[in-house]
Formats: C-alpha cells, sequence, structure tokens
C-alpha cells in the first residue's frame, strides 16, 4: 500500500534560504519539493483526500540521525542505578554485568523498546547496535533486539552486529 504525505511549510537549512518549502512524500521518500505559499494557496501539491498534510511550522526539516554504535540489548535505560562498587578493570565489570543480566531483566524486549522508542524521539531512524552472544544468553538478545524493533520501532531501521 503506497502512503503519501505533504510536510508543510518547512525550512531545508541551505546557506541563504530563508523561505520555507513543502515537501511530498510518498512511502517516507521525498518526490517533490516545491515553495511553500500562505494561506495553502498558490503553488501548493495536490494531495488526494485520503493524504496527510503535516504542518511544519517553519521548522527545520533534517535526515534522521544514524547511530552507529549501540548495545540495546543491554541497556540499564529506566531500572534504578546500579553501582559497581568492585576494582577497576574491564574484566571485572563485564563480569558484573554478566552475573545481574537476568536478575536486572537483561535483555529485555521492554527495556530495548524503550531505549529504541528514546532514539527515535530525539531523532535517529537507523540503528546499528552491537549484542552480547555468549555462553549464557546464547542468541537470546538477538531475538529480543528483534522482537523489541518490531513491536515498538518498526520504522527504525536496525542492524545487529554480534558480539562475543
Amino acid at each position: 500500500m503506497t502512503t503519501t504525505a505533504i510536510l508543510s511549510d518547512v525550512r531545508l537549512g541551505l546557506a541563504g534560504a530563508d523561505a520555507t518549502v513543502d515537501l511530498s512524500l510518498r512511502d517516507g521518500e521525498i518526490i517533490a519539493v516545491t515553495p511553500h505559499a500562505d494561506g495553502q494557496t498558490g503553488a501548493q501539491p495536490e494531495a488526494p483526500s485520503d493524504d496527510e498534510r503535516i504542518d511544519g511550522r517553519g521548522l527545520l526539516a533534517i535526515p534522521g540521525l544514524i547511530n552507529t554504535h549501540a548495545h540495546v540489548d543491554k541497556s540499564w535505560w529506566g531500572r534504578p542505578w546500579q553501582s559497581f562498587g568492585g576494582p577497576p578493570g574491564l574484566e571485572v565489570r563485564i563480569s558484573h554485568e554478566r552475573a545481574r543480566r537476568d536478575e536486572l531483566g537483561i535483555p529485555g524486549v521492554d527495556v530495548t523498546g524503550e531505549v529504541l522508542r528514546q532514539c527515535l524521539r530525539h531523532g535517529t531512524t537507523a540503528i546499528r547496535t552491537h549484542v552480547d552472544v555468549d555462553l549464557g544468553v546464547g542468541l537470546r538478545g538477538i531475538d529480543v533486539v528483534r522482537e523489541a524493533v518490531e513491536q515498538t520501532c518498526p520504522a527504525m531501521r536496525c542492524t545487529i552486529v554480534a558480539f562475543p
């Protein structure tokens, strides 16, 4: 099914471009850029009645952000603060995390979904996440991330990298 919309009255941020434009969108891609005319008159792209018109209110339109290094499977987002308090060193911190992850529900679809929603809320539309794969968690983290993306952010592009 083809979806179309018009994002009207936005700035593209080009040097010296104070005028706003209307972006005609089809299936999430820009298909036309036309000058915006105040009051929806003049050279406005015509949209069929079932199409959506979104008022950009003169704000800046930029492409979505890409997070190229995330670990959404083991975030403690929304969980109570967990103090490590152990000796310095990466290996002991990793051991601490592994020992507590089941107790904290990590990886979990709910916390992973919340991380993805927050990323999307702040403009991230594509993410590459490193997901733990080890003898303790197996492939559960990959399954969790896939399910969270499907349930909470199906429009977000997500690339999963196995992180042994």
